[in-house]
């Protein structure tokens, strides 16, 4: 009897609780207020049931061919590790292997949980996208009438998520699908008040990056979708999007928070790679402080392609490309929605980024989310886009 308790009723228990505990673990991602409870939940929820049906999960139908590059590529890069193992030890290099299996199994989870139908793509893109946004409402609320900040102040989430440049982020690759989907569908309004909403939160987010990853997000969206009737709106879209920018440079602090000395450390990133070594970089979760000709230093290189090339050098760099290059192409071919995210998103971590291989962190949402939506979509191209349009 508990031999068939173990292995029915508790795997099935095991399965149902996975299917939305992957959901629960997103909520929680954005509700919790320290590292450590979101690393909990992930332990708890996602990461010990995942372990336990691992025989499940991988008999997903089309699961392993779709994910196994992203697998091979994340562990690849794992591997860098070792070669920063005289300054930081073997215990850098277990924490690496650990994050990349966290990554692996929310991969797998979120692939598992799509084709198991217990959330199509748009509502999953809805869901965070909502959560952002709710989160983003919160912060502005607690910032502005609660603390008693002046506008002008730059708005700073207020929970684990507490960067206004990632949070920025997180709201355009999850907004420009939407976007791309109300334009195919001449929903203008609804077009219209999702660019608001971003913008909005844009602003008081003070993110340049944010609003370089918009322009890009919705220009992408234009000049990949039919136009044909919709001309007017996409050039009124386009004056509007212009205006708010020359607002915001002369009435706003938008631009004006001073230099960031971006073009300094991305150069001084190349030369400390060189300094490294041309092919294996500095390895992953060495010592990542960039400094500049003037002496200052800075965390990181503030790219994620740099700091990734700083970390795994040429050879690292060379597979991120090639990962993307794979699974973007293909999106686009297969017409998946959450490419444009996924652009968009990288076109924001040009400006910010310390490390593709984390705990749960920003980068699960704007990285690794939207890839492994894209591989979903990929693999059930012929379901995916008439299920992304049912849903409306």
């Amino acid at each position: 009897m508990f031999g068939s308790f173990k292995n029915g009723h508790l795997r099935n228990v095991l399965l149902k609780s996975l299917n939305y505990g992957v959901l629960i673990f997103l909520v929680l991602f954005f509700a919790l207020p320290s590292s450590k409870g979101v690393n909990t939940a992930f332990y708890l929820i996602v990461l010990l049931p995942c372990l336990l049906l691992f025989k499940e999960l991988i008999k997903t139908k089309g699961l392993s061919n779709a994910l196994l590059p992203i697998i091979l590529t994340v562990l690849f890069w794992a591997v860098f590790s070792v070669v920063s193992l005289d300054a930081n030890g073997w215990e850098n290099v277990a924490k690496r292997f650990r994050h990349a299996l966290y990554i692996i199994t929310f991969i797998v989870i979120i692939y598992y949980v799509l084709s198991n139908k217990t959330i199509g793509v748009k509502n999953l893109i809805v869901l965070v996208f909502g959560l952002a946004t709710v989160y983003s409402l919160y912060s502005f609320i607690d910032c502005y009438f609660i603390s008693d900040h002046n506008f002008s102040t730059r708005l700073f989430p207020v929970l684990r998520l507490d960067s206004p440049i990632f949070m920025s982020i997180i709201l355009v690759v999850f907004s420009v699908p939407l976007l791309s989907d109300a334009f195919k569908n001449n929903k203008k309004m609804m077009f219209v008040f999702l660019l608001f909403i971003v913008s909005f939160f844009l602003y008081f987010y003070n993110s340049r990056a944010g609003i370089v990853a918009m322009i890009f997000g919705v220009l992408s969206i234009f000049l990949t979708i039919d136009l044909k009737g919709k001309k007017a709106f996409a050039v009124g879209i386009i004056l509007l999007m212009l205006m708010a920018v020359v607002i915001g440079f002369n009435y706003g602090n938008f631009f004006v928070r001073g230099g960031s000395y971006r073009l300094e450390i991305w150069f001084s990133s190349i030369q400390k790679m060189l300094d490294c070594g041309l092919l294996l970089g500095c390895g992953l979760g060495g010592n990542s402080e960039i400094t500049i000709g003037d002496g200052k230093v800075f965390q990181h290189s503030h790219n994620i392609f740099l700091s990734h090339l700083v970390n795994t050098g040429l050879f690292g760099l060379i597979s991120l490309l090639g990962l993307l290059v794979l699974v973007i192409v293909k999106g686009l071919k297969n017409h998946s929605i959450m490419v444009y995210g996924l652009l968009a998103g990288l076109v924001g971590l040009m400006f910010d980024g310390k490390s593709l291989i984390t705990n749960p962190n920003a980068i699960w949402l704007i990285f690794w989310l939207p890839l492994v939506i894209i591989c979903w979509e990929n693999n059930n191209n012929k379901t995916s886009v008439t299920k992304f349009n049912e849903n409306d």
